[in-house]
Parts: structure tokens; C-alpha cells; sequence
């Protein structure tokens, strides 16, 4: 068994082809890091903008002196120093001074701010600038009140509220602070990367049940002794592990799209004894997908197309629940649920549909 998958994981990546991607692949994701790494700006005390990998680090150090519990009497007095050091900005000139001694290590706390206030809806990111410091003082209390009229309006029956309130209830309060820009940046890329990581896999699952037919090898694959069964199980075992290397080596999220792209790609191979319309297996579920949930107005079983699997940052940033008889949850949990699932299905039909291939 060992022999026949180190023989099935060697004949993926001897391929010119796959060679290619692969090295395409890591190049990308040493490009997107770099531009992730730089993506920061950052103010010195003298007002010069700095870039770079040492503006990141820069700009989380100024931020830090903010770190620690966010009380109410903390963030009523950091608005107020806020709103002092805003007036110096906007009326004198030398506006990236002021802009690097004090306003660039508040914005974390104007963002939480303005959140509580407006939230998302009517999210207004300058409202911190003219609120009174005093009403911060219950601004925990106001959160409270925001979010009972967010279980009210997302809340459909009495499961999804008391569903919706128990996940409230796990974020703690008081806020404990500190300065999530080296995150930030991650995630402008990590989407598409994760799309690139799993069209790639698609690609180079491609041919793992197809080759033998390509080739003519087909009868005598079929003939040998372990044709049929152990040799069809390492051709299944080498597309899983090629693709949980190839996305752990890039990157750390994902995963189950990756999976699905690998086992879908290998069921349509091996149905088709094709590589060619295995390859375009990728290309629909997570280029052409979104176009779809646009079209049917990104609501309900939209919601649920495997190209989310990829869009987790922005999904965790809203309420779409579902409920399913008194069972309720959010759509994160029920994309694992239903891709981990249908991953586990696929496997043992890919080794049925390829064992009778004739």
C-alpha cells in the first residue's frame, strides 16, 4: 500500500504541469504576504508617512498603549482625548503631525464606538466626533439595547431568539483591546488565495482517475490484482493528502473548500475518464458560484454555495441563521456541516463509480 501511494503522490508531482501550478501557487502566496505585510501605513510623531513590513509593527505599538480592559470610563476618555485631538487636526496645518501624536492610535476605539451607536445598518464611522463622553459611560448598556432589537429583527420564532441570544451572551464585556491590524491585512488577501489554493488542487486532482484512460492503461490497471480495490483506494488517499499539503504549505483556512474542489474534481474524472471537464469543476464552484448567489439575491440556500466556504471573515460578520425543525444555527456551522458531508460521501462513491469502470 505504501509502494502504490508513494507511487500515485509521485506521478501527480512529476508533472511538468502540476509543477508549474504548484510553483505559481507558492510564488503567489509569497506576493500576497509581502503585500499584506506592507499594506500598513504609518504616521511618526514628526507627521512622515512610513510603508512597509516596520510600519505594521509601528502602527500595532501605537495602538497597544491603548491595550487592556475597554471599560466605560476608559472609552469615555479616549473619545474625549479623540475628539480634543481631532479639533487640532481639522484647524491647524500641520495636520499629519497631530494625525501621528494622537488620532492614528484611537481609531480601533472610534470604530467600536461608532459601531455600538449606529450599528450596521446605519453604520456611521464620524458619529464618535460629536457624541457627549458622558453617554459613553452606558455604553455597554446601549449595546445591550442594539442588540435585543437585533434578536427582535433576526429572530423568526422563539428558537432562533434564544439561539441568537446564547451567542450573544458568550462575548464578554468589558472588551479587552488590543490593535488587530497585523489580522487586518491578512485577511485583504486570504479570500483570494484560499479561491487560487483550491482551483489549483482542482487541477491537480484532475488526472488522478482519468490518466490510466488517457493512456490506454485502463485494462491493465483493471487486470492487476489490486486494480479494483487497493489501488483505487491510494488514488483517493494521494488526491487528500496532495491536498491537505498543498493548502497547510499556503495557507491556514478553507480547508473543506479545498477538500471539495479535490474529491468533486476526482468523482467528474473518474465518471468522465477525463481530466478536461474535471479541470473546470474548480472554475464553477468557486469563480462562477457568486455570480449565482448575486443573482438569487444572496439570501437563503445562496447563502450555502461552496464559494462561502472561502468568504468565512465576512460571514461571521452577520446573522444569517437557519432553522431546521427546533435545531438552530448560524451559516458558518451549517456550510461545515453539509461540505464536511457531502466531502465524507464523495470519497466512497469515487472508489464505486471508478471500480466499475470496465
Amino acid at each position: 500500500m505504501k509502494v502504490m501511494l508513494k507511487y500515485e503522490l509521485k506521478r501527480i508531482f512529476t508533472k511538468r504541469l502540476n509543477r508549474v501550478l504548484i510553483t505559481i501557487g507558492l510564488a503567489l502566496s509569497v506576493i500576497l504576504s509581502f503585500l499584506a505585510a506592507t499594506s500598513n501605513r504609518f504616521v511618526s510623531p514628526q507627521g512622515h508617512l512610513e510603508t512597509g513590513i516596520s510600519a505594521t509593527r509601528k502602527v500595532v505599538a501605537d495602538k497597544n498603549r491603548n491595550k487592556g480592559l475597554m471599560t466605560p470610563k476608559r472609552i469615555s476618555e479616549l473619545i474625549t482625548q479623540d475628539q480634543r485631538a481631532f479639533r487640532e487636526y481639522k484647524d491647524k496645518g500641520e495636520s499629519d503631525k497631530i494625525y501621528g501624536t494622537s488620532i492614528q492610535q484611537y481609531l480601533d476605539v472610534e470604530q467600536l464606538v461608532s459601531y455600538i451607536l449606529t450599528g450596521n445598518e446605519d453604520y456611521n464611522p464620524s458619529v464618535y466626533l460629536d457624541v457627549n463622553p458622558k453617554k459613553l459611560l452606558n455604553i455597554y448598556k446601549i449595546r445591550e439595547a442594539k442588540i435585543q432589537k437585533l434578536i427582535r429583527q433576526n429572530g423568526k420564532t422563539e428558537e432562533q431568539r434564544k439561539y441568537l441570544k446564547a451567542q450573544y451572551d458568550k462575548i464578554s464585556t468589558p472588551y479587552q483591546y488590543e490593535a488587530p491590524d497585523s489580522w487586518d491585512t491578512m485577511q485583504l488577501y486570504v479570500v483570494t488565495y484560499s479561491i487560487v489554493l483550491a482551483v489549483l488542487m482542482g487541477v491537480l486532482a484532475s488526472g488522478i482517475f482519468s490518466e490510466e484512460i488517457t493512456l490506454k492503461a485502463d485494462a491493465i490497471f483493471f487486470s492487476s490484482k489490486y486494480g479494483r480495490d487497493k489501488a483505487i483506494k491510494t488514488k483517493i488517499s494521494a488526491g487528500l493528502i496532495t491536498s491537505t499539503g498543498i493548502y497547510w504549505i499556503g495557507m491556514c483556512a478553507g480547508y473543506i473548500a479545498n477538500l471539495l474542489a479535490t474529491t468533486v474534481s476526482m468523482l467528474v474524472s473518474a465518471i468522465m475518464g477525463s481530466p478536461n471537464m474535471a479541470i473546470c469543476i474548480p472554475f464553477f464552484l468557486f469563480c462562477i458560484m457568486p455570480f449565482v448567489g448575486r443573482i438569487g439575491g444572496g439570501k437563503g440556500i445562496f447563502l450555502l454555495t461552496p464559494d462561502q466556504l472561502n468568504n468565512f471573515q465576512e460571514i461571521m460578520k452577520v446573522n444569517h441563521i437557519y432553522q431546521i425543525g427546533g435545531f438552530v444555527t448560524n451559516q458558518l456551522a451549517l456550510m461545515v456541516l453539509i461540505y464536511v458531508v457531502v466531502n465524507l460521501v464523495l470519497i466512497p462513491v469515487i472508489y464505486s463509480v471508478y471500480k466499475r469502470k470496465s
